[in-house]
This record gives structure tokens, C-alpha cells and sequence, in this order.
């Protein structure tokens, strides 16, 4: 099978690097208030990106058991990601405003690097 699918990623190289990228957004931070939403942020992207992958392998390896997809705990995950996202920008940008472009690009950056760390092989 040329494209395998891994059934976990290799997580070594994206905390660390993950940390790197959420201090450069840190740098753009000018008070203590935006430095607590960007962590915030960075903490609801993780928990996002969490479930993320809950969800797909739920989907993706769920053949591979019974047969059976659990389409009730995909909702319960997919909801959770919205509520966890949408929580954390909404109040985001009740503290930073228009500056939570901030804290939106450190999560776009979590997640390519993301890809970045899951897609190379071992």
C-alpha cells in the first residue's frame, strides 16, 4: 500500500515546535490581556486539534472493528470542537478585538505544522 494511513502521529517535534510558534505570536502581544487570550487560544486550538483526531480515526479505522461507526460520539466530538473554537475566539475578541488575528494565525500555524509533523515519515 503506497499511501499507509498511521494510526498515531509522530507528536515529538510538535509540542516543542508548537511552543516556538505561540512565543514569536507572544512577541506581537502588547499587554498582558493578549498574551491570556493567545494562550487561551493556543490551549482551545489544542484541545481542537485533539478532537480533531478523535473524530478521524473514528471515521477512518472504525472498519476495522465491528464495522459499526459511532455517529453519536462523532456529533458529541464535532460539537465540542465548534464549542471549544468558538468560545475561545469569542472571547478572544472581546479582549483583543480586531488584534485576535493574532491569536488566529498561531492556530492556522498549529495546524499546518501539524500536518507538517503527522505527514513525515518515519
Amino acid at each position: 500500500m503506497p499511501l499507509a494511513l498511521r494510526k498515531e502521529g509522530d507528536l515529538k517535534n510538535f509540542f516543542p515546535l508548537g511552543l516556538a510558534l505561540t512565543g514569536l505570536c507572544l512577541l506581537a502581544c502588547r499587554n498582558v490581556q493578549e498574551i491570556f487570550v493567545v494562550t487561551l487560544c493556543y490551549g482551545a486550538g489544542l484541545v481542537n486539534l485533539y478532537m480533531t483526531q478523535r473524530v478521524v480515526k473514528e471515521v477512518i479505522f472504525s472498519g476495522s472493528r465491528n464495522g459499526k461507526l459511532a455517529k453519536g460520539r462523532i456529533f458529541l466530538y464535532s460539537l465540542g470542537k465548534i464549542g471549544v473554537l468558538f468560545g475561545a475566539l469569542a472571547l478572544g475578541a472581546e479582549f483583543m478585538g480586531r488584534r485576535i488575528v493574532v491569536a488566529l494565525l498561531n492556530h492556522v500555524g498549529q495546524i499546518f505544522l501539524l500536518c507538517l509533523v503527522w505527514g513525515k515519515r518515519a
